[in-house]
């Protein structure tokens, strides 16, 4: 950060998630909790949000957007962004005292660019590139498709089946995961005509048909939300022109029974959504003659 004694150094925590947040410096501040809890959002609304997934857009714009929007949050004591000065984790009161300009709206502006320009860094880039392929690669299917496959092999709900039913997913599921292209599945046909998962013009086609098969398509999307859950730091250095190397933490694969947790939040999402659009469909004017 600027304006720190060489004695003292900055990091920036962001810890990207795959939901919308509010940009609180355009709507007024209001809990996520409460706004989702209440529907009180139009679709106008939702051009004045940033997606987390920006900061892997490697658009300079679009990240800045994405920082400024953390930034602003971490002036609320909300948000996934955590700062830390000495290796101390400090509030937004705190860091003032640390570096008094940022108690300006341009002083705060400066240091989301500052963040902006560390990960725009061709090194930085790389990595952040790299995070989103695997990510990609390793969930072709989302949550819905893998309760989808679930259900076709084993009969039985993802959302509510006993933990101890789940499949001991091990390193060696990883492993062979992190070298090999996750197993395609083509499920029957629903009553729609439609496959339910999978991709009819794939090369390589399979029937999940031996619980292995099942482990390594579990462990990739595991991995993959590993992935999509990691925590950023973007040291900030008192010398503007040293290098800045973002580093990756928080790199432990996720549980089997994170699965049901996904699960279940995405039917909630579903409920929500279709209750969000209906409420905007009765909103919106009408032209009838």
């Amino acid at each position: 950060m600027p304006n720190l004694p060489n004695s003292q150094y900055a990091c920036k925590r962001l810890m990207p998630r795959y939901h919308m947040q509010r940009l609180y410096k355009e709507l007024r501040y209001e809990g996520n909790h409460g706004t989702h809890a209440h529907l009180r959002i139009t679709p106008a609304d939702v051009g004045k949000w940033y997606n987390p997934l920006d900061l892997f857009s490697a658009d300079a714009k679009r990240i800045e957007k994405a920082v400024q929007a953390l930034t602003a949050d971490w002036t609320h004591d909300a948000g996934h962004m955590r700062v830390f000065i000495d290796g101390k984790c400090v509030t937004y009161t705190q860091a003032k005292k640390h570096v008094p300009h940022i108690d300006t709206d341009e002083g705060l502006r400066m240091f989301a660019r500052r963040v902006t320009n560390t990960l725009m860094e061709s090194e930085n880039q790389a990595l952040l590139t790299e995070l989103k392929w695997q990510q990609e690669r390793l969930d072709p299917y989302d949550i819905e498709g893998i309760a989808a496959i679930w259900r076709h092999v084993t009969g039985t709900d993802l959302a509510t089946v006993p933990l101890n039913v789940l499949p001991k997913v091990a390193l060696s599921d990883y492993m062979w995961i992190a070298l090999h292209a996750v197993p395609s599945v083509i499920l029957p046909r629903s009553s729609s005509g439609d496959a339910e998962v999978g991709d009819a013009n794939a090369t390589e086609h399979r029937m999940i048909c031996e619980p292995r098969t099942l482990r390594y398509v579990l462990a990739a999307y595991l991995l993959a939300a590993t992935l999509k859950d990691v925590t950023l730091f973007v040291p900030l250095k008192p010398n503007a022109a040293s290098r800045r190397p973002v580093s990756v933490v928080d790199l432990d694969a996720k549980r089997v029974s994170k699965l049901q947790r996904h699960v279940k939040q995405d039917n909630a999402v579903a409920v929500l959504a279709t209750q969000w659009l209906q409420k905007a469909d009765m909103c919106a004017p009408r032209n009838d003659a």
